[in-house]
């Protein structure tokens, strides 16, 4: 008899969490084999390959809808999905690299090396932004981290800027795509990819940065526009969305 497994071996086989097996049954994604008379879902060996198909594409940023097409194409059509999907994560990829060239030429404004051009104030108008947001980081995080995060950009070669970006572009990808699916706060994946974010903040900070510390990161987020116009472009809601599954994750892992 072929292997059935429960709804937590499942969860635990896949780095997933029951609720979200739940969340991928109510939207069609991945059934479970049969439902006993208890009312417990079983799952098979195939439901297992499936549930890990979904789990490496969703770490690529696709979204729920766009998996559950992928997997029922054949060979040829789900190569050319994927073709699209690459073509997507390029376009972020130099997104997240022109988001990086603005925030450089407004940290070179404030630190007074030189004047940006007067097309680039209308063209990328970061610089009072960031003035803004430094101003916020300053009394949350205190004077000495932002002057330390600061350093710590300035300080990385143009290759390590780019794939501090880069890395970035994949979390945010990621996030978003758990926004637009409505992936539950608690969710594992979800978790894994704020796990991501904070060591990424932790990076440039120059500092860990404590579950306490993350909890305020995502306030910051919240009160600033430019971080809220950002975040609503990635994703409708995101300005909302991510604030509250940082702060589940920092309750969470305090836990």
């Amino acid at each position: 008899m072929t292997r059935q497994y429960t709804v937590k071996e499942m969860a635990r086989s896949a780095g997933v969490s029951v609720r979200t097996l739940h969340h991928y049954d109510q939207i069609g994604l991945l059934h479970p084999v049969r439902v006993g008379a208890n009312g417990y879902r079983y799952y098979g060996e195939r439901e297992l390959e499936r549930l890990r198909a979904i789990v490496a594409y969703r770490e690529l940023g696709m979204p729920l809808a766009s998996i559950g097409a992928l997997l029922e194409r054949d060979g040829t059509s789900r190569i050319a999905q994927l073709e699209a999907e690459r073509r997507r994560l390029l376009a972020n990829a130099a997104r997240a690299r022109q988001q990086a060239a603005d925030i450089e030429r407004s940290i070179v404004e404030l630190s007074g090396d030189q004047t940006m051009k007067h097309a680039d104030l209308y063209r990328a108008p970061t610089a009072r932004a960031l003035a803004r947001y430094r101003q916020q980081a300053a009394a949350r995080f205190g004077e000495e981290t932002v002057a330390r995060s600061e350093a710590q950009w300035q300080g990385a070669s143009a290759p390590e800027r780019e794939e501090r970006l880069a890395e970035l572009g994949r979390i945010e990808a990621g996030l978003a795509a758990c926004c637009r699916d409505g992936v539950p706060l608690d969710d594992a994946g979800l978790s894994a990819l704020l796990e991501r974010h904070r060591a990424w903040v932790a990076l440039m900070w120059g500092r860990p940065c404590s579950l306490e510390a993350y909890a305020g990161l995502a306030q910051v987020y919240r009160d600033t526009p430019a971080f809220r116009d950002r975040y609503d472009t990635l994703a409708a809601g995101m300005a909302d969305y991510l604030p509250k599954a940082m702060e589940t994750h920092a309750r969470d892992g305090e836990g």
